[in-house]
């Protein structure tokens, strides 16, 4: 988490300072009624000729003095007393507070993760070591954050994400991953998610960014992993929350098995709960054999498509088996690129798969001769290639026919 200069400037100590001297002007509606100013005021050796509020902004002057005396020696708890004693609005005391400790830590990590952009060198060049060497530093750095973030913590009760959001208007990255815990557990969660993060960052520092099946298979024995220290803190229902937003199968959903299905909230849910039960059954070895020697994972999935049919209904089950097509989900993304409905691509893939089907009677059928069959395959292809480029439009059909789903016209009339 980087942190903007704006606020260690906004809060520095000189600051305060200045305030201080511009609240000498209205001391005297601040702390009109103070004994403590009225004593200052009258015991002075220049009592008789110094006002009440010329006391009071001195008085006020040497409390500012004193809280940034503290506020420079780390003794954080001893400013905070001295800048409210002086009248400050609780907010302004967190704000010019957690400035201070932005301050102290800042140089540190802007030291750890400065680094210089060797713009010269090509991607393939950079070294093993230069990957670790940024990888170290980046952990110490965190460890830093770690530091400061508990003292904000300790110091207010609140997290340091918390303030940096309301100072900046902008929500925390980590929000999103911790939206499905209760605020009970969010701050344990917060934890275990950090931990977890560092390992699986390590993983992919180590093979520099390019993962592999080993690698891939580590991060999701990570992700089980950290699923059950949630368990240990997190209701089930707050798992299941987690798992939907973030999980591998969550992505799988979002990324591929439903591009082109748009889902309700309420459909999402259903789907991701049908499949991970799925899963489990299949991890666990649960799932029983219909028949000798059939593989276990065939009998999960067909059990899994007859709650996803029964649960849908046969409409929607049909759009999600549509979505289940590579080709399909290739073309929602064409016209997505090309800002065509979506209902074009499922005209396109129901045409697909109609021509096809006509081609495969045409080439078994025993009444024609080769001559017939070919010129049937032809004007079949040239009717195809007019509605695909109809429902598309121009430049997406141009697009479609560079593309492997859209080679399947090219292909129409050829023995």
């Amino acid at each position: 988490m980087r942190f903007t200069g704006y606020t260690g400037a906004m809060f520095s100590c000189s600051l305060a300072m200045n305030l201080a001297l511009g609240l000498a002007l209205w001391a005297s509606q601040v702390r009109h009624s103070s004994a403590a100013i009225r004593r200052a005021a009258t015991q002075s050796p220049l009592a008789p000729a110094v006002s009440l509020e010329r006391a009071a902004g001195k008085l006020i002057l040497l409390e500012a003095e004193d809280a940034c005396s503290s506020l420079k020696n780390g003794n954080y708890r001893t400013a905070m007393a001295r800048l409210q004693d002086l009248g400050f609005p609780t907010e302004t005391v967190q704000d010019i507070v957690v400035g201070s400790i932005n301050r102290r830590y800042s140089p540190r990590l802007l030291a750890l993760r400065q680094r210089q952009w060797k713009f010269w060198e090509p991607l393939q060049r950079r070294k093993r070591d230069d990957g670790d060497s940024d990888f170290q530093r980046d952990l110490q750095a965190r460890d830093l954050e770690a530091e400061r973030n508990g003292l904000v913590q300790n110091l207010f009760g609140f997290s340091w994400a918390s303030w940096q959001t309301t100072l900046t208007g902008r929500p925390d990255v980590s929000d999103k991953f911790t939206a499905a815990f209760s605020p009970a557990t969010r701050p344990q969660a917060r934890e275990v998610l950090a931990q977890f993060d560092e390992r699986e960052r390590e993983v992919i520092a180590r093979v520099g960014g390019t993962l592999g099946l080993p690698e891939r298979d580590e991060l999701l024995r990570l992700h089980r992993q950290k699923i059950e220290s949630l368990k240990q803190f997190a209701s089930p229902q707050e798992i299941e929350e987690y798992e939907m937003r973030v999980s591998p199968a969550a992505d799988d959903l979002r990324q591929v098995a439903l591009v082109g299905f748009n889902p309700s909230e309420e459909e999402f849910r259903l789907i991701f709960r049908i499949r991970q039960e799925g899963e489990r059954s299949l991890d666990s070895g649960a799932v029983p054999e219909l028949s000798p020697g059939a593989p276990s994972a065939w009998q999960a999935h067909t059990g899994v498509e007859a709650q996803l049919e029964a649960a849908l209904g046969e409409s929607r089950y049909s759009d999600y088996r549509r979505c289940q097509d590579y080709t399909f989900r290739g073309l929602v993304e064409l016209t997505d690129a090309f800002d065509v409905p979506t209902a074009a691509a499922v005209e396109v893939h129901t045409l697909r798969e109609q021509v096809l089907q006509q081609t495969r009677t045409l080439q078994q059928s025993a009444a024609m001769n080769e001559q017939e069959r070919t010129a049937s395959l032809q004007r079949l292809r040239a009717s195809a290639e007019k509605s695909v480029r109809l429902l598309l439009g121009e430049a997406a059909y141009g697009r479609y026919t560079q593309l492997q789903i859209g080679d399947w016209m090219a292909r129409l009339d050829q023995p």
